[in-house]
Formats: structure tokens, C-alpha cells, sequence
């Protein structure tokens, strides 16, 4: 049990949460892809009118962009106290996509979701994946000399 409380005090290297980022990003991309467009699975979206319903999966579908844009050129866009309120949002984001799908007896992708928010929602609460680079991003850093 205190090798595994150990393990979660360390900071992951930054490669290691890049590799992170793309794997549960292709993860997403792959099962939403699957689900949604090739076998078709129902969504339940209020508010919106059944003909509208594909161009809202794909807008779910299309959610990997971002990372994929982050991954590639590194960017920092917040300070690291409002990447952690983001990674927080997303966690919510995850449990409502997983609650609009349509409800099957076996674990399906709902489920699956449902269990990949809870990532985002550690990433979130620790600060631990967020890379070096933007750890100070807007931060005003002062030597102290003596």
C-alpha cells in the first residue's frame, strides 16, 4: 500500500505524460468512432432535433483535435491552477456524454467513458500532468539574492 501511495507522490517525466495524453485520446477517438459512426449507437441529446444528431457525434468524435494540437507543438494556454479546473470540467464533460448514450444490458461504451472520466478528474485533483513547461507558464519568477 506506501509503494503505491510512493508511486502517486512522483511526478510523471513529460514524455511519460504525453504518451498519457495520446494514448486515452486515441482511446476516445477509436471507441467513439466505433460506436457512434460505424455501428451507430443512439444518443440522447436535448435540445436537439433528430436530424442534427449525426453532426453533434461527430463534434464528440471530433473532441481529439485539441490534444492533438497540444501534443504537437507542446503549447501552454492556461496557468497551471486553470489547466487543473479544465482537466476537473472535462471529468464532467465525460460523465454527461456517458449519460446521453443509450443504456445497453452488457459494459458497453457508456461505461466506459464513465470509468475514462475519472482520469481526467485525478489529473485534475493531483496537478501531476501538467508538463514542466507549463508548470510556470505566467509566472512571475524572482531570484532572491543574499
Amino acid at each position: 500500500m506506501f509503494e503505491f501511495l510512493k508511486f502517486l507522490g512522483k511526478r510523471p517525466s513529460d514524455t511519460t505524460i504525453l504518451w498519457g495524453r495520446i494514448i486515452f485520446w486515441l482511446l476516445f477517438i477509436i471507441v467513439c468512432y466505433y460506436n457512434f459512426i460505424f455501428r451507430g449507437k443512439g444518443l440522447q441529446f436535448p435540445f436537439v432535433w433528430q436530424e442534427n444528431i449525426l453532426y453533434v457525434k461527430y463534434g464528440i468524435t471530433a473532441l481529439w483535435i485539441i490534444p492533438l494540437i497540444l501534443w504537437l507543438t507542446n503549447l501552454c494556454l492556461f496557468k497551471s491552477k486553470y489547466v487543473r479546473i479544465v482537466q476537473s470540467i472535462f471529468w464532467v464533460i465525460l460523465i454527461y456524454i456517458s449519460s446521453l448514450i443509450e443504456k445497453s444490458p452488457s459494459l458497453d461504451f457508456d461505461t466506459l467513458l464513465f470509468l475514462m472520466g475519472f482520469f481526467p478528474l485525478l489529473a485534475g485533483i493531483t496537478g501531476k500532468c501538467i508538463t514542466n513547461k507549463c508548470l510556470k507558464y505566467w509566472q512571475k519568477i524572482t531570484k532572491v539574492r543574499v
